[in-house]
């Protein structure tokens, strides 16, 4: 699978959204809870390298590393943050990020 990393990118937050939102590094992102659960460090886009389908974000200073989500998870996002789908408690479940 050939994805790429940007810095940044468009996603919709819900199926069938009419506007697609920007997504930054640097971007908190909190749980549904609103607790936040780390930063976005890159954009994940498919193989046409046309839409994205995945956050990668790190939780530092707690924990080093990269986690992963799918777009699919992300509530809602706007200019100054993104908030998941699930709670602090499922954050940990997520997939750990490897570069190949």
């Amino acid at each position: 699978m050939a994805q790429k990393l940007m810095v940044s990118g468009f996603v919709c937050s819900h199926p069938g959204c009419a506007l697609k939102t920007e997504i930054r590094r640097g971007m908190p992102v909190q749980s549904n809870q609103g607790i936040e659960v780390g930063k976005v460090t890159a954009v994940v886009l498919d193989d046409n390298h046309e839409a994205a389908t995945h956050l990668i974000f790190d939780r530092l200073p707690a924990q080093p590393g990269y986690w992963m989500v799918a777009v699919e998870l992300i509530a809602a996002a706007n200019g100054d943050h993104l908030t998941l789908s699930i709670p602090t408690s499922a954050v940990d479940a997520l997939p750990v990020w490897h570069p190949d």
